[in-house]
């Protein structure tokens, strides 16, 4: 990456607001790398990604020719060993797509990479700083039950399957905490964006 592409990492657990502070980056002019959209982008019909689900999880996951993302997360999520062999699988190709999209970005942009695995994958290399959106686990429990229609127990496995909270405030240099209003975390956001501008120097 040169030195003068800035790019923000970005990351959070599931429901703690991560896709909202992503969202208000751009609406504040910032282009943002979708390591989710980059994810599904490689496992469409005719992509390494897919053919790798194909070889060694089965056709069962393809509907269609398209990926079964229910069907599969339904087994990862349940199974850490899958989970791990998914994200083997899949990884070398999204980094690369991201390390593409950060090599496209213009010379002194400040721009944001919302990876929710982006210490797990060692993305924060990529990044001149690192964000963690997070909230209690009780307020993630809160928002899976209403926004997915999951069970306790069905959010419970989702939150587990990922970086424990406290390992991603100890491994971030800022913390943005969205248990608050939305306007709260807008606030956080101004805060930590203009400080950095400054000590970048950008306008």
């Amino acid at each position: 990456m040169s030195a003068s592409k800035y790019v923000i990492g970005l990351t959070g657990g599931i429901a703690t607001g991560k896709s909202h502070v992503s969202g208000y980056l751009q609406e504040k002019g910032l282009p943002v790398i979708d390591a989710d959209l980059i994810a599904r982008l490689v496992t469409r019909p005719g992509e390494e990604g897919l053919e790798r689900i194909r070889q060694h999880f089965g056709e069962k996951y393809i509907v269609k020719g398209e990926l079964d993302r229910k069907a599969l997360g339904s087994l990862v999520f349940s199974s850490p060993e899958d989970l791990e062999l998914l994200n083997s699988l899949l990884h070398p190709l999204i980094i690369q797509a991201i390390d593409d999209e950060i090599e496209k970005l213009p010379q002194g942009v400040l721009a944001a990479l919302d990876a929710p695995l982006l210490f797990e994958t060692g993305l924060e290399s990529r990044c001149v700083e690192t964000w963690a959106v997070v909230t209690s686990r009780e307020e993630q429990i809160r928002r899976l039950e209403k926004r997915d229609g999951f069970t306790t127990e069905e959010a419970v496995q989702r939150i587990d399957c990922q970086m424990p909270t406290q390992e991603r405030i100890k491994r971030a240099d800022r913390l943005i905490d969205t248990t608050g209003p939305k306007i709260e975390t807008r606030q956080q956001v101004d805060v930590l964006l203009n400080n950095l501008k400054r000590r970048l120097q950008l306008d």
